[in-house]
């Protein structure tokens, strides 16, 4: 009987966010619902979270939301992996770089690049080819001036190290992420306080 209200429950979380989905003309509003809807059936349901998410990238894709399309595209790639379709995630996150570059959102390209970074350690475990994207995505901040971004590409590069048993450059690239979120972390502070 448990179980049964518990599918109950799980059903109807989901198809009230299917209507909420249905309902919407605001992209924005689609967008927190399909999100929210991915990550929830990411735990319940991978074939269906794979089915939403690519609904969300073909709906976002032919009304021309690319920066909504990108934010589906990095939800993605995780369901895709616990899902057991290394090809799935590769060619998902190599979309989003293409799709970042050519709308010209450094942000995302650098987080698509941190993605595939990510991935490509997961899948290969080769750290030269994993320190190729964090490279190029810290090109991408640095030109930018994104530095939470690039708090995270050092936070990455120091896990990297780690895998890899280097761990004095480890502990170096973590520090510097640190000093790097402090960074932001103050410029918001005070942000905050002007207003």
């Amino acid at each position: 009987l448990f179980m049964l209200s518990e599918l109950q429950a799980n059903n109807n979380f989901k198809d009230s966010l299917l209507f909420e989905i249905s309902k919407s003309e605001v992209d924005s509003v689609k967008y927190k619902n399909y999100k929210k809807l991915i990550l929830y059936l990411e735990n319940n349901d991978l074939d269906e979270a794979i089915h939403i998410g690519e609904d969300a990238i073909a709906f976002f894709r032919k009304s021309n939301q690319p920066g909504f399309e990108l934010g589906v595209r990095y939800l993605l790639p995780e369901v895709y992996f616990r899902a057991g379709q290394q090809k799935k995630v590769m060619e998902c996150v190599e979309k989003s770089i293409q799709l970042a570059k050519s709308t010209k959102e450094y942000k995302e390209l650098g987080s698509a690049y941190i993605l595939m970074s990510n991935y490509l350690m997961r899948y290969t475990e080769k750290i030269d080819s994993s320190l190729l994207y964090l490279n190029k995505a810290s090109e991408i901040v640095k030109k930018h001036d994104l530095k939470k971004l690039q708090a995270n590409i050092q936070a990455n590069t120091g896990y990297l190290y780690q895998s890899n048993n280097d761990y004095t450059t480890s502990i170096s690239c973590y520090q510097k992420s640190a000093k790097l979120y402090m960074e932001v972390k103050d410029t918001i502070s005070s942000i905050g306080s002007s207003i």
